[in-house]
């Protein structure tokens, strides 16, 4: 029973492991991506993490949520549902509630605003929003903004995960020595 419940363990601390390093990988991959391209959102199948950095879509949405936005074409969208774009002229990606495609054009609204957001193109639109995961924003906010602080993280891991590898490979070693 107790070498099950080892196994067990074992097998529980790799799968934490392999899901830290993907999720670091992820982070890496998103980070790097936004700072060289705003206009291109990194995805993980087709799913985008984004951070919410204004009211504008409160109370439905708030400041520092994640959200999750999945690529969607215009097409399929329709008026009401939540949908993520660039804005050009503003150099920035806004989540607004859409409020009508017509004519090669889209109009949003922020549910907190007061006023409709000037026509767009809907070649613009990025997507539509699934789901919202709160205040996560604010730790992934810091990280991004303490670029040092995501890499002292990584390579913390990264010794981690040797140490615990070096470990492994010393436990066959005796066990081959010991038979």
């Amino acid at each position: 029973m107790k070498k099950i419940l080892k196994l067990m363990f074992k097998a529980f601390n790799l799968f934490l492991y392999l899901t830290i390093v993907l999720i670091l990988c992820l982070m890496l991959m998103y980070l790097t991506k936004t700072k060289i391209n705003k206009t291109i959102l990194p995805d993980v199948f087709g799913f985008t993490p984004v951070i919410v950095v204004s009211g504008s879509m409160e109370p439905a949405i708030k400041v520092n949520d994640i959200i999750i936005v999945k690529k969607t074409h215009y097409s399929q969208l329709k008026p009401g549902d939540i949908v993520l774009y660039f804005n050009k002229l503003q150099d920035i990606t806004i989540i607004h509630r859409l409020i009508e495609i017509n004519g090669g054009k889209a109009i949003t609204k922020g549910d907190a605003n007061f006023t409709s957001d000037i026509p767009f193109s809907v070649t613009q639109i990025y997507g539509k929003y699934i789901v919202t995961i709160p205040y996560i924003g604010q730790i992934a906010k810091y990280i991004k903004t303490h670029v040092i602080v995501y890499y002292l993280y990584a390579a913390i891991l990264l010794v981690y995960i040797f140490l615990f590898i070096v470990k492994i490979k010393k436990k066959k070693l005796n066990h081959k020595i010991d038979s």
